[in-house]
């Protein structure tokens, strides 16, 4: 009986260690799909930094810019920084991003194997959008007038620096990276 106690106390502080912050947006339940067509939980995303960003791929204005702000920012770090940091766009169309539109995209834009495109369900989609505080509507059949933010989440999930609008940021978003990653 006392190793059993043992053994639950012991499984209790375990999981508490791995236990998400509340202001986490990895506590999120939703289910996406990846550029590869893989399901995955927002929180498997955890254990990293992650940079991350709410674009749709057929954008010609805003969303090239936000994706070439997050390339620069790739290319700023070192390679043994590159391999703790991942980079995430999630579609705010999912019914055009298909998993193979992601890939075409990622493809187009040379991502490499840090980067991860996103889609998932409408509602689901709103739910991430309005964690990050991130606002986004159907302004044509075809386009969407939306924020132009870049978030960066800590290992746990937690928004830890936004960049809102297009200029600055990018400065600030490294030297937060770079201090997340030498905790």
């Amino acid at each position: 009986m006392r190793q059993m106690l043992r053994f639950g106390l012991v499984f209790l502080l375990v999981l508490s260690a791995y236990a998400l912050p509340d202001e986490s947006i990895y506590n999120l339940g939703s289910a996406w799909q990846d550029q590869a067509g893989h399901t995955l939980q927002l929180e498997q995303l955890s254990g990293r930094v992650e940079v991350l960003a709410m674009v749709y791929t057929h954008c010609q204005s805003v969303c090239p810019a936000i994706i070439d702000s997050m390339q620069r920012t790739e290319s700023s770090l070192t390679p043994r920084e590159r391999k703790q940091v991942g980079f995430v766009l999630v579609s705010i169309d999912p019914t055009v991003d298909t998993s193979e539109k992601l890939q075409d995209f990622a493809g187009l834009h040379h991502f490499g194997p840090g980067w991860r495109l996103l889609r998932g369900h409408p509602e689901d989609v709103r739910e991430l959008a309005a964690t990050l505080n991130f606002k986004y509507r159907k302004s044509s059949q075809k386009d969407y007038a939306h924020s132009a933010m870049i978030s960066v989440l800590n290992q746990q999930g937690e928004i830890v620096q936004q960049q809102v609008g297009l200029s600055g940021g990018a400065e600030e978003r490294l030297r937060e990276i770079r201090k997340l990653l030498s905790r």
